[in-house]
C-alpha cells in the first residue's frame, strides 16, 4: 500500500517533470559515454551535466529563450 508521501510525490512528478532517456552506443557515441561516466566520477550527476549543455546551446543559439543559468 502506498504512503501518503509516496502518493504526494507520484502527484507532484506527473504535474512538474518528464523523464527522457538517451540510448548511446557504445562503439560511436564512446566519447560521449566516458566523459559522462568521469562527470559522475567527480560527484555531478549527469542530468545536471547535460542540463547545463543544453542551457549553454540554448543561450548561444535561442537567445530569445530564458535559461536558469546566466
Amino acid at each position: 500500500m502506498a504512503t501518503a508521501r509516496t502518493e504526494a510525490s507520484k502527484k507532484y512528478n506527473k504535474e512538474n517533470t518528464i523523464q527522457l532517456n538517451i540510448k548511446l552506443n557504445k562503439k560511436t557515441d564512446l566519447d560521449c559515454i566516458k566523459v559522462l561516466d568521469r562527470i559522475e566520477e567527480q560527484g555531478q550527476p549527469k542530468a545536471d551535466y547535460v542540463k547545463k549543455l543544453i542551457r549553454v546551446d540554448i543561450r548561444n543559439r535561442f537567445p530569445d529563450i530564458q535559461t536558469s543559468i546566466k
